[in-house]
């Protein structure tokens, strides 16, 4: 099954070289419809619902931000396209599912299509647990996934950080928590004692190792074995 995009770029040159990419080295990826203006964009994005929005960052008189901020209901990936590396933590705020350099060549693109066909051809978000239980000392409680900040490994036990502040002692390893949230793919080992969700962070900052500050405001060391990895997948 292809994956349908729709593409916003004020640029007529960008437009007619990502179709171009996208027919020559992307079979599985179809361009379904274009446009320069953004207002004819959403239109489209109505008209067709598409799996993917590929989209241009800096517009003449507004920027491709301003043009998510008036989608209601966003329930396509995003994929912004920019020629200023230094945008990348900016797409990552309103959770881009990535972005490419301009500009675009096709390794580049063949790379996110390949993470896209993964996400979207997935099992269906309903068939994953939207609930794990976790042992604590004198009871077993079951969480929303989504209400999950980070945890933390304290020996053999974990300490569990939610968006509600509270927080809970496990008695269960980082290890066997990890293995639980496997299908949750926004979960991310960023360290040898912490595993965060992405969709929690709202900086990273580009220290010697690197560390990511999530919304609850805890600042979360990155280790320097996985900092590649960790970098590769958020940026």
């Amino acid at each position: 099954m292809k994956i349908k995009a729709i593409h916003i770029d004020d640029e007529v040159h960008a437009l007619e070289n990502l179709k171009m990419l996208s027919a020559m080295y992307c079979p599985d990826l179809e361009i379904i419809a274009s446009t320069s203006s953004s207002f004819e964009g959403m239109q489209l994005i109505q008209k067709w619902k598409p799996d993917v929005l590929f989209l241009d960052i800096s517009m003449q008189g507004h920027t491709g931000f301003d043009v998510i901020k008036t989608i209601e209901n966003i329930n396509f990936e995003i994929v912004f396209l920019t020629a200023y590396k230094e945008y990348a933590h900016d797409a990552f705020k309103v959770n881009a599912f990535d972005y490419l350099l301009k500009p675009i060549d096709e390794t580049e693109l063949n790379r996110v299509v390949f993470k896209l066909k993964n996400k979207l051809h997935a099992k269906p978000k309903d068939s994953l647990t939207e609930k794990i239980n976790v042992k604590s000392l004198d009871s077993i409680d079951f969480i929303d996934v989504k209400d999950i900040v980070y945890l933390k490994a304290e020996n053999n036990y974990t300490y569990l950080f939610d968006v509600h502040g509270k927080e809970i002692l496990i008695t269960q390893t980082l290890k066997k928590l990890e293995e639980a949230l496997n299908p949750h793919h926004h979960f991310i080992r960023i360290h040898h004692s912490y595993i965060v969700n992405s969709k929690c962070i709202v900086k990273i900052i580009k220290d010697e190792n690197g560390s990511v500050i999530l919304k609850n405001g805890s600042l979360i060391p990155i280790s320097r074995r996985k900092k590649k990895e960790v970098l590769d997948r958020l940026i």
